[in-house]
């Protein structure tokens, strides 16, 4: 304590550490980049949603082609706008992907910011149920959205100065969302995935813009 004292009165203050941004471009290289029994719901959410925010780390449309690997057959139907079965390779995803508006804004989002699991158990039909509440600020910025209102590819190696409260998972009894920048296009989504049964992987079955669903149905509504 007397040195401490000491040095305080010779000036010395002590150099703190600056914070750790709470998720960055080089995060989004260790994300699992296919499913796996093991994984979370909560893992499965950051490596879709963190990996479309980096979309093109470490490789250009790596968000994408994960996206892919994570969503269920009806998920890829929905995102690709009902093509045939014969047209859903992983190309031609990509490609309509990338101008899915369920999608669009997560591309090289500002921030995002994840809401409460709800759970529901697994029965003898059916495997256990997921949801998951979504705000995202996406990047208005005129280097990053077209004149069609479409989002550019982001600068992959751009690191997002994300507020820490932003970027986590909260507690059931926090319910909020955090602190998101209020200058940017910010939508809500509903997230669903499933349990398959076989092999007994956490996908994604839905992606729901809450504003367009507002107007149109409930969504409990199957």
């Amino acid at each position: 304590m007397a040195v401490l004292l000491l040095l305080h009165a010779l000036g010395w203050t002590p150099r703190c550490a600056p914070p750790r941004l709470a998720f960055t471009a080089s995060d989004a290289a260790a994300l699992p980049t296919e499913p796996s029994a093991d994984l979370t719901a909560e893992d499965v959410l950051r490596a879709v949603f963190y990996g479309l925010q980096f979309n093109d780390f470490p490789d250009v449309n790596s968000g994408l082609k994960r996206c892919y690997e994570f969503m269920d057959p009806s998920c890829i139907h929905l995102i690709m706008a009902r093509p045939k079965a014969e047209d859903r390779t992983l190309d031609k995803f990509v490609d309509a992907a990338a101008k899915s508006p369920k999608l669009s804004s997560f591309i090289g989002a500002k921030s995002i910011a994840f809401g409460a699991l709800t759970t529901v158990e697994a029965t003898p039909t059916r495997g256990e149920l997921v949801s998951c509440a979504i705000r995202v600020v996406a990047d208005a910025s005129p280097d990053t959205f077209s004149l069609s209102g479409l989002p550019r590819r982001a600068d992959a190696s751009q690191v997002y100065d994300l507020p820490e409260e932003v970027a986590t998972f909260f507690d059931e009894e926090d319910g909020s969302f955090g602190r998101v920048a209020q200058d940017r296009p910010e939508k809500n989504f509903a997230i669903r995935l499933q349990r398959q049964r076989y092999p007994p992987f956490l996908l994604l079955t839905d992606i729901i813009d809450t504003a367009v669903v507002s107007s149109n149905r409930k969504l409990n509504r199957e």
